[in-house]
């Protein structure tokens, strides 16, 4: 009797226990439908047939269809159109055969017709090793696609409108590089004109400096940056700092100090372009913002196996920064301290871009500075090692002592050009001061040079082959036919002359990525304009004197 009374006992505790997991159960599961029935996605769940077991409130109102009408049944049932049901029963069956989530965007069409694109993601349900079912949510996303549409349209207004202001930009300094450089080459002219020529020069490329800022951003926000390592010479990019740096200082009391170790390597390994840009932006910052006092750059290597770290350290006695702004100095458009700085001019982009090239360079930017006092910015960078020894001690005094800069001048002066009097060339620019431009530094080969102002007119003495040119040099933007345009008009015409001479796109439209379009499009290389007389001087010798030594 005991026995039983204690058996009953147990029994009716367990009911009760039962009892209460049964209302739990029921309550929670309320809870996750009301849930469920709440969110806008359409949530489902499906066997291994493609079968609904689960169908939230949002589905129904989409399809216009109860719950207790299609658990059970297959997609089909939903009143939507065989394709899409056989698409959808695709979807299913690809996550039963890689048992893992699978997204899709997919339109889902509503019961009155709509049709509404979703994000769909299906994952399996496993259950001991096996898949049981899956379930799914789908989520709309017509705002969201419209949003990024309009954001890829004003991404690519923006391209554009870059891409323009640098043609526009670049174009009248080309005229005004240009024609200064080959004035600083003639032998009759005044010391006082070639003296203000080099300051006219040396203006224009500090301006194609502030250009390069805007669309390095431009690039730099598009992915598409990139390195361009070459051999250089330390001493002959020093020089070049130095030269365009003091120009900075004018009238003010400020002494100019430079440190450079002797036993570092007289050649490395490096976009040197990008790394004359970090130290001109961090010099031009600090004469910019000192008064008086001084300024001073120190520069160090440091070799490891073929690396060497290019060490350097630029200290001024300026106006300094205050601590709760150094956090702000590497943001883009932004300059600390605009009322104590609202006279000095500045787009806010440098220091920024800088800190970005010592980035990518797998390099490190610190500053320190005192408000009132002066601030030091320490530079670390990557580059590459060549063996070429040291800079050593009488090129340090020269680069030190300024006078670096009049031998280089002497060596640039006399740059060795071929000699290409047998060779004509076509020079194809809408604008005439281009043309002198290019056609005068093209006759420093004694090449025959042959201008025309358009597309057509190239394409029209191509296909005549009357003169037959030995290379041209292609304008990009130009009314009616543009450059590109007439590029592949000449290499279409089928015959060995025209598919063999050297076009050579010479561009104001100098956005990152136009030069795999130029040579993806018929080009033979691609010079940037202000042209740089070093990059005309190696693309003549490749594609205008091989080609005149083979006739």
């Amino acid at each position: 009797l005991v026995i039983l009374v204690l058996i009953l006992a147990l029994f009716y505790r367990n009911r009760g226990d039962r009892k209460r997991l049964a209302k739990l159960v029921a309550e929670q599961t309320s809870t996750l439908t009301a849930i469920l029935d709440a969110t806008p996605d359409l949530i489902f769940r499906t066997d291994p047939k493609s079968r609904f077991t689960e169908f939230n409130a949002s589905m129904e109102k989409h399809f216009n269809i109860s719950r207790s009408d299609i658990i059970g049944k297959t997609p089909v049932a939903l009143g939507v159109s065989l394709d899409f049901a056989e698409r959808y029963m695709a979807v299913d069956n690809q996550v039963f055969d890689k048992k893992q989530s699978v997204t899709v965007e997919e339109i889902i069409p509503s019961f009155d017709g709509k049709q509404i694109l979703f994000e769909t993601i299906k994952s399996p349900i496993i259950q001991d090793g096996k898949i049981t079912g899956l379930v799914g949510m789908a989520r709309e996303i017509t705002q969201r696609k419209a949003i990024e549409e309009d954001a890829k349209s004003a991404s690519e207004a923006k391209s554009r409108f870059v891409a323009n202001m640098s043609h526009e930009m670049r174009t009248p300094l080309n005229v005004i590089v240009g024609l200064t450089g080959l004035m600083m080459e003639e032998t009759d002219v005044t010391a006082s004109i070639k003296e203000s020529m080099e300051k006219i020069n040396t203006a224009g490329n500090t301006l194609t400096g502030i250009i390069n800022n805007v669309l390095d951003i431009s690039k730099i926000e598009s992915g598409k940056l990139e390195l361009v390592p070459v051999q250089y010479d330390v001493p002959s990019l020093l020089n070049d700092i130095i030269t365009l740096n003091i120009m900075r200082i004018e009238n003010k009391p400020i002494i100019f100090d430079l440190y450079v170790n002797d036993d570092m390597p007289r050649t490395l390994f490096g976009d040197d372009l990008r790394v004359k840009q970090i130290f001109n932006n961090l010099l031009s910052n600090a004469f910019k913002y000192t008064k008086e006092g001084s300024v001073t750059l120190s520069v160090d290597s440091r070799r490891e196996d073929d690396i060497v770290w290019l060490l350097f350290y630029i200290s001024d006695t300026g106006i300094g920064i205050r601590k709760e702004d150094i956090a702000k100095l590497f943001t883009d458009y932004n300059q600390v301290d605009t009322r104590a700085n609202r006279e000095i001019e500045g787009t806010g982009l440098g220091l920024s871009i800088t800190k970005k090239f010592i980035e990518i360079m797998d390099g490190e930017i610190t500053v320190d500075s005192e408000y009132g006092v002066g601030t030091t910015f320490h530079v670390r960078i990557r580059q590459g090692f060549v063996g070429d020894g040291p800079i050593g001690r009488k090129t340090v005094e020269s680069l030190r002592s300024f006078s670096y800069s009049d031998k280089k001048k002497l060596m640039h002066k006399k740059l060795a050009r071929a000699d290409l009097s047998h060779a004509r060339v076509l020079v194809v620019d809408d604008f005439t001061t281009n043309l002198d431009v290019a056609a005068g530094m093209l006759r420093k080969y004694k090449m025959q040079v042959d201008c025309v102002t358009n597309g057509q007119d190239a394409v029209n003495l191509i296909a005549a082959a009357a003169p037959a040119y030995d290379a041209v040099f292609m304008d990009h933007m130009m009314p009616g036919m543009d450059g590109i345009e007439a590029a592949r008009a000449i290499r279409a015409m089928g015959t060995e002359y025209a598919k063999n001479i050297p076009i050579i796109a010479l561009t104001a439209n100098a956005v990152a990525g136009n030069e795999e379009m130029f040579l993806s499009n018929g080009f033979n290389a691609y010079l940037p304009k202000p042209f740089n007389v070093m990059g005309l001087d190696l693309v003549v010798k490749q594609l205008v004197g091989d080609k005149s030594k083979e006739q």
